[in-house]
């Protein structure tokens, strides 16, 4: 499915399980080829460069060593540039179908930040991000649930052709046996635009078309061998209610698209997208509505 992953690293712990969790996640999911990608942060101070690249090259070796357990063709590269850029840089020349970054949430601060790698990565990339939530525990000590990456999937969608592009994702993982799948659309009743001056029985009918919209996805999962697919139309925040359904069950990797119908653009820090990117407790997939890759990978 995801034939060649980027994995950026910044040499920590908590990339270390980053490393675990591809090793154990994604090879089941088809993957081939991994790229571990260390960026030094140095962009015009190239004289400093093969000192840094040297301090680290224990480090990324021994990533390289368990990534390499699995079977899988591992590539490590070492870039002179701030990380975002090298990220974005490296999945568009080497053709990446993912990109893997480990994120604390929004509980932690740091790692998503406005300016820090992973909003800026999700800013810019052309590929499918995937964030796997990383915790640590009292001793400073980082774990991360694999397992939550291929089990059971929500699918947010707003039925726009982003919503559809990421849909081709979900369908995917269905054929690499997820247990189940839940889509979800959410009737913004903030949305004065579409809801204004409509009767209780308009909304239900929009409701009606929505439901049917739904049906129709799940048809198409279940055809393609999913055991379950609940469905469901929501009232209220997109975002509060993406939230809620993902915290209803465990083991949920929530996927969804970017740029979608009514989403405010990407780039804002408002968008649904990024807020659930910033405040689930679960892994997300996002999916751009742009790429330089293949929807079917």
């Amino acid at each position: 499915m995801f034939s060649t992953v980027l994995i950026p690293t910044d040499l920590s712990p908590a990339s270390d399980r980053v490393v675990e969790c591809a090793a154990k996640a994604l090879v089941p999911l088809g993957t081939r080829s991994l790229i571990l990608l260390h960026a030094l942060g140095i962009r015009h101070l190239d004289a400093m460069a093969p000192a840094l690249a040297a301090a680290a090259e224990s480090r990324l070796a021994a990533q390289a060593h368990a990534l390499r357990q699995t079977g899988v063709s591992v590539d490590v590269v070492t870039a002179a540039g701030i990380a975002h850029d090298e990220i974005n840089r490296v999945a568009r020349d080497r053709r990446v179908s993912l990109v893997l970054l480990g994120s604390q949430g929004a509980g932690l601060l740091s790692e998503l930040r406005v300016g820090s790698v992973t909003l800026e990565t999700l800013h810019r990339c052309e590929v499918p991000v995937l964030l796997a939530r990383v915790t640590c525990d009292a001793a400073g000590d980082a774990a991360i649930d694999c397992g939550a990456l291929a089990r059971r999937v929500l699918h947010p969608t707003d039925f726009s052709d982003v919503g559809e592009r990421a849909f081709a994702y979900v369908h995917a993982l269905v054929e690499r046996g997820v247990e189940g799948v839940s889509l979800l659309h959410v009737q913004d009743r903030k949305d004065r635009s579409r809801i204004q001056g409509r009767s209780e029985q308009q909304l239900a009918e929009f409701d009606q078309i929505d439901r049917a919209r739904l049906e129709r996805l799940a048809r198409d999962l279940k055809e393609a061998g999913a055991p379950y697919v609940n469905v469901e139309v929501a009232h209220g925040s997109p975002i509060q209610e993406i939230l809620r359904s993902a915290a209803e069950t465990s083991d949920i990797l929530i996927v969804m698209g970017t740029q979608g119908r009514g989403f405010i653009p990407e780039v804002f820090l408002g968008s649904v997208s990024h807020a659930v990117a910033r405040l689930a407790k679960a892994p997300v997939l996002l999916v751009p509505g742009r790429s330089v890759i293949d929807a079917r990978f």
